[in-house]
């Protein structure tokens, strides 16, 4: 299912039977542990072989991946997939996610797409039977889809996928091809891009706090690099929409003060000359007005 399990084999009595053990690692599962053993080679084919253990296991192997997973692999690996429809519930929160996609890389990387800014790196795997998707993604609005999916149903151009865990149902649907921008982007796009801003008042907790955040410039890139600036330094960050535009990710790594602004804003107001920026969890309030400059 695409984990890699660290071990070693050995032929041994004249190569009539073959040894497996495991490097010492806790979080085997039961089939891994029975497959721990010493095996006499009772059948030996072409592309296939059978091992039998003195406890009456059965073990009967041959070459390649599992012919029920083949298609399924091939259909995903190496494409990209647009979120078209997310419940949580029974809810329909899809808007949260236009504009977000996944893609599937070799070497069980993905990558999760927006139609603009960074390609943030994950993991995805098949699981089971390949009746099952785990999608793992570390960052992000994406992040909030972390789970081992249940395949409902695949076709050439959409997977469904399913998850149920005590009072929590989901279910998901993704087609074929890189998200688009919706109306209600390309106007934040238009509005960010191919201007300077700065930031004219930053509230924390409802005290105002300027402590040098006013010496610092921003402009946001097509490309969702976010480069920010001051008399001294330069350094880029990144920038992405999310929840159809309604909400605004900034990631910069300093360890400077212009870190404060890092986070998942909810755009309160916007027009080509400021924005208002709120950020809201417990114990923690915090707005930034920006203005061009």
């Amino acid at each position: 299912d695409g984990e890699e399990i660290a071990g070693s084999w050995a032929l041994t009595d004249q190569c009539q039977t073959l040894v497996i053990k495991w490097t010492e690692n806790d979080s085997y599962s039961d089939l891994q542990l029975q497959m721990e053993d010493h095996w006499v080679i009772s059948e030996d084919e072409q592309d296939s072989f059978v091992l039998e253990a003195d406890n009456a296991n059965r073990l009967e192997l041959s070459q390649g991946r599992f012919q029920d997973c083949t298609e399924l692999h091939d259909s995903v690996i190496n494409t990209s997939w647009t979120i078209e429809y997310v419940s949580i519930n029974g809810d329909d929160v899809s808007e949260s996610f236009t504009g977000n996609g996944l893609t599937f890389l070799e070497n069980n990387q993905l990558a999760t797409e927006v139609f603009i800014g960074p390609a943030v790196l994950g993991e995805w795997m098949l699981l089971g039977g390949c009746d099952q998707l785990s999608i793992q993604v570390g960052a992000g609005q994406l992040k909030e889809l972390s789970k081992d999916w249940t395949i409902t149903e695949i076709l050439n151009n959409q997977i469904t996928l399913a998850f149920e865990e005590g009072a929590l149902t989901m279910q998901m649907r993704m087609v074929k091809g890189k998200p688009q921008p919706t109306q209600k982007c390309l106007e934040l796009l238009d509005q960010l891009k191919d201007k300077k801003w700065a930031i004219g008042k930053f509230t924390e907790n409802g005290s105002v706090v300027y402590s040098k955040l006013q010496d610092y410039q921003f402009q946001f890139a097509e490309d969702g690099e976010l480069l920010v600036y001051d008399d001294q330094q330069e350094i880029i960050g990144s920038w992405y929409p999310a929840m159809n535009c309604k909400r605004l990710m900034i990631q910069i790594d300093s360890e400077g003060v212009i870190t404060r602004i890092n986070g998942n804003w909810k755009i309160e107001m916007i027009n080509n000359e400021k924005i208002i920026l709120v950020y809201e969890k417990p114990a923690t309030s915090k707005i930034i007005e920006l203005i061009t400059t």
